[in-house]
């Protein structure tokens, strides 16, 4: 199944439904941005491992 344009919100209430069936062995999600919303996000939240 591929599920395009889907938020959060949605993914979790898909895998809520169609997990606990079993028909699913494995899964996968890869999260799709701008480059203006990697930007937007955090800024300057990030600290270094050690820093």
């Amino acid at each position: 199944m591929i599920i395009n344009n889907a938020n959060a919100e949605t993914m979790a209430a898909v895998r809520k439904a169609v997990g606990p069936t079993g028909s699913v062995v494995e899964q996968d999600a890869s999260v799709i941005i701008t480059p203006a919303e990697f930007d937007a996000a955090g800024a300057g939240s990030y600290r270094a491992p050690g820093n």
